[in-house]
């Protein structure tokens, strides 16, 4: 810890930017420990370097634009290195008052560069996190906050909304009424198209509670209504969930149920619903996890109802590291789109069933390795009488932490697939061969 001069302070907060990854709603731990300037205000700096290197085998790009899909097909293998650069800084301005910024590369829908800059820079630098938290037990006697800004959002396990990897817009207004008791209200603008014209956005309202009983057991319950451009939308969800242990046994369960209509040329109504649990346990030194999920999916049996399981997602991994993060799942029918060339990437549980049997364990003190397989499935098709069958997916996870926050790690998965994706996707003048996907990457991290 060192106190810095005015002027070093002020550079600093020009070219240092940044945060951990951690807010009151998203519950993600910091991953760095970052150096403190002690004064009238408490400066907290860190930042991450992370370097990976690639090597996809048997995946395409399906049709162009807005329209094309990443599916698994016998293709040519790819390989590629990319980066990520973070810088954060969080300014306690007193006991009550924080704000918090970071900054990341690359652009608006990546936080990643690909090598190959020749002779220029790589990256720029963007806005990941920017927000002001206030909270005291002024106002309602009780402790209570209001958070403000671009921040990580998400509701209960992350099924339905998870938004943490990128952030929304967001105001947030939080209460604890009792020991154990978490109440919250927040809106988020989910797109702003004329600000001078407020028929055309979509904006999203939630409510909150949770329930904690003690260090073991929390339960909550939330609320998402979402109004779409000149109330043609109207979208909700309501989602339970718990996590806890018992005796060493450690679970997490979550349960969503959708409704709402969207005014279009026939009005459609929404009736989707998702389930997930998981538990695990530690047998020194093994742990044993079990997952199940399940997201409807669109029958396809009328244009007045849409039965899928929506969600809200950021392009990340989930569950499982090559159906969900590299090619695209089995969503067809997903309200609410990122906008970018990729139509389903990163829609989770939506028309899946998901059993998944993993283990992990410390192979010494530094070396940890976890394995998971997966089966999936379509809940339904859009072809008449198409396969069901998604296929398995086997992952393996190796992290060796070199020095106090320098980690190597290598993550790679195989990916058998089944026969929806040819019935769905009438492969056959890609030379369908029903080859397995291999993917795999490995990364170098220095967290600061």
């Amino acid at each position: 810890m060192k106190r810095c001069p005015a002027i070093l302070l002020c550079c600093l907060f020009i070219f240092g930017y940044a945060v951990d990854s951690y807010a009151i709603h998203a519950e993600i731990p910091s991953e760095t420990q970052a150096v403190t300037a002690k004064g009238a205000t408490w400066i907290t700096l860190g930042g991450e370097l992370r370097f990976r290197g690639w090597y996809v085998d048997n995946v395409i790009q399906d049709g162009s634009g807005y329209f094309s899909v990443f599916v698994p097909a016998e293709s040519p293998s790819q390989a590629w290195y990319d980066a990520r650069v973070r810088l954060n800084l969080r300014a306690e301005v007193s006991a009550n008052t924080t704000g918090h910024v970071a900054l990341e590369t690359n652009s608006l829908t990546s936080d990643t560069y690909i090598w190959g800059s020749f002779n220029s820079k790589p990256a720029d630098m963007n806005i990941l996190e920017a927000w002001i938290q206030h909270k005291g037990s002024g106002l309602f006697g009780v402790p209570a906050g209001v958070k403000i800004g671009h921040m990580p959002l998400k509701l209960s396990e992350g099924q339905f909304l998870d938004l943490a990897k990128f952030g929304s817009d967001a105001i947030v207004f939080f209460m604890d009424p009792t020991e154990g008791v978490h109440a919250g209200l927040l809106t988020t603008k989910v797109e702003e198209k004329l600000t001078g014209d407020n028929t055309d956005d979509v904006d999203a309202y939630v409510a909150l509670l949770t329930y904690k009983t003690g260090k073991d057991h929390t339960a909550g319950a939330n609320y998402t209504h979402i109004n779409g451009p000149d109330n043609s939308l109207r979208f909700w969800n309501l989602g339970v969930h718990a996590n806890g242990s018992i005796s060493g046994l450690m679970y997490r369960a979550e349960v969503d149920l959708q409704g709402g209509s969207e005014s279009s040329d026939p009005k459609i109504r929404f009736g989707g619903y998702g389930i997930f649990a998981e538990v695990s346990y530690k047998f020194d030194p093994v742990t044993i996890k079990a997952r199940y999920g399940y997201g409807s999916g669109d029958k396809n049996s009328t244009l007045t109802k849409n039965e899928e399981f929506q969600t809200i997602l950021g392009n990340d991994i989930h569950h499982t590291f090559i159906y969900e993060y590299i090619i695209d799942g089995g969503a067809f029918n997903q309200a609410f789109e990122p906008g970018s060339t990729t139509l389903y990437r990163g829609k989770g549980l939506a028309n899946t069933s998901m059993l998944s049997l993993g283990a992990s364990a410390p192979l010494t003190k530094d070396l940890e390795v976890s394995a998971d397989g997966y089966l999936l499935r379509a809940n339904t098709t859009v072809g008449s009488g198409s396969s069901r069958d998604i296929g398995s997916e086997c992952d393996l996870r190796l992290v060796y932490r070199i020095a106090g926050n320098l980690t190597y790690s290598i993550t790679a998965g195989y990916f058998s697939p089944g026969n929806y994706w040819h019935d769905e996707y009438r492969f056959d003048f890609h030379g369908w061969s029903g080859k397995s996907v291999i993917a795999a990457m490995h990364a170098l991290t220095l967290s600061f």
